[in-house]
């Protein structure tokens, strides 16, 4: 999907990729909703005190990473 810029060959890959998703089970939930702590330095800000976490996903994207910032001193 991210090698060719025509629409109609990006919808057609996406396609594939969530019908490959449908038929194949690519992870198990065994353990849901389980507490994952994140550690953070005190002097990073702008970062979410809850979020989603999930292993299958970059689940930093979900909270706009680029806008996090260090507290200058």
């Amino acid at each position: 999907m991210l090698s060719t810029t025509i629409e109609s060959q990006r919808i057609k890959l996406g396609q594939e990729i969530l019908k490959s998703h449908a038929e194949n089970l690519w992870t198990i939930g065994t353990v849901g909703l389980a507490p994952v702590p994140i550690i953070a330095r005190n002097t990073l800000r702008n970062i979410p005190e809850k979020g989603i976490w999930g292993w299958d996903y970059f689940w930093a994207m979900l909270y706009n990473p680029e806008q996090f910032f260090f507290k200058q001193k």
